[in-house]
């Protein structure tokens, strides 16, 4: 038996005495692990190191630096190759982060963000980001009791979810981050911190930062307002409020910057330092910037070429990033009907796919 998580260790246990007979360390999260049929585990995450252990010697035997976070492990039948995957939007960006959008380009990204405010599906995107209709900004305020005070809109992730696992930048995690953020706020009444909690946690078992939030702070003021995750509040309504941006790795961060709100990023996620938002890297250096942005949020906005640098990146990160792929695991059993591999491997399919499948196998994609 395996486990892995954000604590950069991987546990070994024998699965029929229930004991551990291992742990093998990295200095970043694990995020993947993969057994060879040989007895060979290979471990990566965070650290951008590949590892490979000898399971009897419970010892390291081969590492391999990557130039990237690595997203996932699979080892070849015989054990003699490892192949690992890697999210590298970072390429894409350099190559066409500087391009303006064309009219085109604004109008089919503007369709894609009035569908996500309006809690609709849009084309192939199948996922639906909000459940609850947009009313619009001032009577979201009247609703949650906000009055006319600046508003710091703090969005948060799933604790446990795989955008935050190995994201730490100058917190321990995401939750640490939350607990020394809602303690500043406790003492700031010439502001209203609205919390987002996020919606997806009505789906997951796991610690809420409701929980969190309500353990650091023993009463919370009526200047903090925590919208929890079963509350019928459309997030975007809360973008029309907001004056400043708090996010770990939430794309809410990106969508505030594309209105022209300052939005500091407290976590590595693939949009932080694309020159539009704030990026601190130690817990001195947070406070500060966030002191600084407080002081001065009637001019704080983003200037006209952040913004655009904002809407650039959003519609490389959601139109050209994402390469096509046959199967979906929603629509698993369909999808491997309508395409079996006989048709992957066609030259129709591989015309579509083959990028996509040289990708996987470890080939740069050219942007």
């Amino acid at each position: 038996c395996l486990a892995w998580s954000e604590n950069r260790t991987v546990h070994v246990w024998d699965s029929k005495t229930q004991e551990e007979v291992d742990v093998f360390a990295h200095d970043g999260a694990v995020w993947s692990v993969a057994w060879s049929r040989q007895g060979l585990l290979a471990s990566a995450g965070g650290d951008h190191v590949v590892r490979v252990w000898h399971s009897d010697e419970s010892a390291s035997v081969g590492r391999e630096v990557q130039e990237s976070d690595c997203a996932r492990l699979d080892w070849s039948p015989d054990g003699k190759r490892l192949a690992s995957t890697r999210k590298r939007v970072v390429d894409l960006w350099e190559a066409g982060g500087e391009e303006p959008l064309a009219e085109g380009q604004i109008k089919r990204l503007q369709e894609l963000f009035t569908a996500r405010e309006g809690g609709r599906t849009w084309k192939n995107f199948a996922r639906k980001w909000q459940e609850t209709p947009t009313k619009g900004g001032e009577k979201v305020r009247k609703k949650l009791g906000l009055d006319d005070r600046p508003v710091v809109l703090l969005a948060t992730n799933v604790l446990g979810d795989s955008l935050t696992l190995g994201r730490q930048v100058f917190s321990r995690s995401m939750a640490e981050w939350i607990e020394r953020t809602v303690r500043f706020f406790a003492d700031r009444e010439d502001v209203q911190l609205v919390i987002r909690v996020h919606p997806g946690e009505t789906l997951t078992h796991g610690t809420s930062m409701v929980d969190v939030i309500q353990a650091e702070l023993d009463e919370i003021p009526g200047h903090i307002r925590l919208v929890k995750p079963e509350e019928k509040v459309n997030t975007y309504d809360l973008l029309e409020l907001a004056d400043l941006g708090l996010v770990y790795t939430t794309t809410v961060g990106l969508e505030m910057a594309m209105r022209g709100i300052p939005v500091i990023v407290a976590g590595q996620t693939h949009y932080r330092s694309r020159g539009f938002t704030y990026d601190p890297d130690t817990w001195e250096n947070y406070f500060d910037v966030l002191q600084g942005l407080l002081d001065g949020l009637k001019a704080g906005r983003l200037t006209q070429v952040q913004v655009q640098k904002a809407w650039r990146y959003a519609y490389l990160f959601f139109f050209e990033f994402p390469r096509p792929f046959p199967w979906h695991l929603l629509d698993l059993k369909e999808d491997i009907q309508d395409k079996p591999i006989a048709y992957v491997l066609s030259e129709e399919g591989q015309a579509r796919y083959g990028e996509t499948f040289n990708a996987l196998t470890g080939q740069s994609i050219q942007w």
